[in-house]
């Protein structure tokens, strides 16, 4: 069968039986986390050997999509200011309690959240972010989280203090 014709028969048949679900469809105007047709802000936790040690924050994907790192204090990391400098999420505490536990048993993985009205919600886990490819500004915070990331130690809470402020 001809690449055209089959996918003009997939698309026919993947249309119909989406008309026939009812439900909930995900799309532009019904975001599948969030309030309104706007995808809400993501917030992404880097943790290291079960410790939150950064947090990326994007904002406006839809449109004109940027981004800007934070420490766990939200003192901004990156060179770049943002356009608007945001302060932290009403959720932030419980979204760094929530990455630590879910990470706690990792030497790095990458836990996403969102903030909406005030409560975390879990996007996603990511052990290789970018596959590794991303770019990181500053780059001195790349060297930094390569510090931070101790493959073959074991992945439990280090003891150290508490609230170190990571500066590149």
């Amino acid at each position: 069968m001809r690449t055209s014709v089959r996918r003009q028969i997939t698309a026919r048949v993947s249309s119909d039986a989406r008309r026939s679900q009812p439900g909930r469809r995900l799309g532009r105007d019904s975001p599948f986390v969030g309030e309104g047709p706007a995808l809400p802000i993501d917030y992404k936790l880097f943790v290291f050997h079960g410790r939150v040690e950064a947090i990326q924050v994007h904002l406006d994907r839809e449109t004109g999509h940027h981004w800007t790192v934070y420490d766990r204090q939200w003192h901004r990391l990156s060179n770049k200011p943002a356009r608007i400098d945001r302060g932290p999420p009403a959720a932030l505490a419980r979204m760094i309690e929530g990455a630590e536990t879910l990470g706690k048993d990792f030497d790095f993985v990458r836990i996403d959240f969102y903030d909406v009205g005030g409560i975390p919600r879990f996007g996603e886990m990511t052990f290789y972010p970018g596959s590794g490819l991303d770019p990181v500004d500053p780059p001195t915070l790349d060297r930094e989280f390569g510090r931070l990331w101790r493959i073959g130690e074991p992945s439990q809470r280090l003891a150290r203090d508490p609230s170190p402020h990571l500066r590149p």
